[in-house]
């Protein structure tokens, strides 16, 4: 049910790792700044 995943969620957060902003990361691979916060407290 629900969506398929279109960005995976370690390359989120790879990125937030290496210093880019939320809003940043949301912004380059068109997505919803949620979809970043989501993917930052779920481990896939």
């Amino acid at each position: 049910m629900g969506q398929q995943k279109n960005v995976d969620g370690d390359e989120i957060r790879r990125r937030i790792a290496a210093g880019e902003s939320k809003a940043g990361v949301a912004r380059e691979l068109k997505i919803a700044r949620m979809t970043v916060y989501r993917a930052l407290e779920t481990t896939d």
